[in-house]
């Protein structure tokens, strides 16, 4: 009998531990941004600022990934809070809804969905937009993988699974040359 034979299942432990863990994203920190750096890189918050018109009205446009407005596309309006409006864009692929209040808002279509703090005209930032533009698409994905995507992208997993598909194979067949020895002697 081999010394090594009772610790196969060990070896095929720590093999699927190191594939299915990754340490050094969780040992590595984010360099500290700097005054130049942040001015350099201006990154575009997933929140958009929007003023709203007269009476409380968010107006804006949703458009495709081709630039074009998409006429009668129906919108849902979330508020953390769980409220939520309907409403239907136009011919031109505008729409306007009233508003209960400024706060912030999830506009969703059937392809798409974008993040809005809408404010009152009178405290609106100077840089908010006056029309919220919702561009929709199915390409558009907000950092989430379905399973699918994280198994044939992510090289953890597929090059762990290749290890394991190379491991399994050889750990079963040397198991059975040490039974076959260990019978026959």
């Amino acid at each position: 009998m081999r010394p090594y034979q009772s610790k196969n299942p060990w070896m095929v432990f720590l093999v699927i531990l190191s594939v299915t863990t990754s340490f050094q994203p969780a040992w590595a920190n984010e360099p500290i941004p700097t005054e130049e750096t942040r001015t350099k890189n201006k990154v575009a918050s997933s929140i958009q600022d929007v003023s709203l018109g007269p009476n409380k009205v968010l107006q804006g446009t949703v458009l495709g990934t081709n630039g074009n407005p998409c006429p009668h596309c129906e919108l849902t309006i979330f508020q953390a809070d769980g409220v939520s409006l309907n409403t239907t864009t136009d011919e031109r692929g505008a729409f306007a809804v009233k508003l209960p209040r400024g706060g912030v808002y999830r506009i969703s279509s059937q392809e798409g969905s974008a993040w809005y703090r809408a404010w009152l005209s009178q405290t609106a930032p100077p840089g908010a937009a006056t029309n919220a533009i919702l561009v929709q698409g199915k390409e558009t994905f907000r950092g989430q993988w379905t399973p699918t995507q994280a198994l044939v992208t992510h090289p953890h997993f597929v090059f762990g699974m290749a290890a394991l598909l190379v491991a399994i194979p050889v750990l079963v067949h040397n198991n059975r040359a040490d039974r076959e020895q260990g019978s026959s002697s």
